[in-house]
């Protein structure tokens, strides 16, 4: 119980301190382009563009490496994958748009 407890509070920082770090690159990069996107509906977007990033870094990745062992963990299929990232990188496309 105390691994399964360990592991969500893992999560839960993965979440806040490498969605942070993610969104604050997107908007540097944004930044040198001149883009604004913060206090907007594209800033909302790029929000929900992160957590697909940070989907597939989890379970592609970062679930063999936690506290919680279990044989029932594998990596997401190539086209889920594939999905998630095209999905992700579209949000990242045309948050730029709902300014």
């Amino acid at each position: 119980m105390l691994r399964v407890i360990l592991e969500l509070f893992r999560i839960i920082t993965i979440i806040f301190v490498i969605g942070m770090i993610m969104g604050l690159i997107i908007h540097s990069i944004y930044a040198i382009f001149g883009i604004t996107v913060e206090n907007t509906t594209g800033g909302w977007i790029v929000g929900m563009a992160i957590f697909p990033l940070l989907y597939v870094f989890y379970k592609n990745r970062l679930q063999f490496s936690g506290f919680y062992k279990n044989g029932k963990q594998v990596k997401l299929s190539n086209r889920t994958t594939t999905i998630l990232l095209c999905s992700s990188v579209l949000m990242l496309t045309v948050a730029p748009l709902f300014r």
